[in-house]
C-alpha cells in the first residue's frame, strides 16, 4: 500500500506499506514529484519492474 495523507490531527504523511513517515508539503510539484518516486520504488521493492499495471 502507498498512500499520501493528511489526517486532521496528525498532519501531512504518508503511509508506505505499514510504515508511516511525516512528509513536508512544499508545493503540488514537489508533492507529484515526491509521490511518483514513491510509486516506482514500491514497485520495484514489491518485484514489479516492467510499465504493465
Amino acid at each position: 500500500m502507498l498512500r499520501y495523507d493528511n489526517e486532521r490531527g496528525k498532519g501531512d504523511h504518508k503511509h508506505i506499506d505499514d510504515i508511516e513517515t511525516p512528509v513536508t508539503f512544499v508545493d503540488l510539484a514537489t508533492l507529484f514529484a515526491d509521490f511518483h518516486r514513491d510509486i516506482e520504488t514500491w514497485r520495484r521493492a514489491h518485484g514489479h519492474t516492467d510499465d504493465s499495471r
